[in-house]
């Protein structure tokens, strides 16, 4: 009677042991079904209308002197979105009297397109700079260069820029977050 009593008991150890396992597959086979991967909108270009610019540059520069003009283009939008500071968005006129002495915007500066992600509310910082040289009108300067631009985005921007790249980089890395 003893023996049968163990049997039993062990044999009820090891049906439990397999319900046990069975429930977990289960459970885990549900949790897989309900799980959807997460999909993040696709930024789109920020509307003329939603974005504020102020703009800090010296009104006067010695003849032949550099001048840099910095920009501050804050997303006023509801969303985050796609700000093109690159040469072919942005330009810098540089005048004495009525003479113009540069117009990147007739001699495109590279990069052409520079596509920043500003969230809502933040802001992307752009500098944009003059040799100082007067440019031809084949848009090359005495000196052979051309307003250049140099943006930087907020803290946050360039936050969320580097989780871009990482997600492009390897999208299952950006699933699991």
């Amino acid at each position: 009677m003893a023996i049968a009593l163990i049997a039993a008991f062990c044999l009820g150890l090891v049906f439990t042991a397999i319900w046990v396992r069975e429930t977990i597959r289960q459970q885990d086979a549900e949790r897989a079904a309900i799980a959807t991967p997460t999909s993040y909108p696709v930024p789109a270009a920020c509307n003329p209308q939603d974005i504020d610019v102020s703009v800090t540059a010296p009104s006067q520069t010695p003849v032949g002197a550099g001048v840099t003009a910095a920009l501050t283009l804050r997303n006023n939008g509801g969303q985050a979105c796609l700000l093109d500071v690159g040469g072919a968005n942005l330009g810098l006129v540089v005048s004495s009297g009525s003479a113009t002495l540069l117009n990147s915007a007739m001699c495109t500066s590279n990069p052409a397109n520079h596509k920043l992600l500003v969230d809502a509310g933040d802001s992307a910082s752009v500098s944009l700079w003059w040799d100082g040289t007067v440019a031809s009108s084949s848009c090359v300067s005495a000196a052979g260069a051309a307003a250049s631009p140099a943006a930087t985005p907020s803290p946050s921007v360039q936050e969320e820029q580097t989780q871009q790249d990482a997600a492009q980089a390897d999208p299952q890395a950006a699933d699991q977050s």
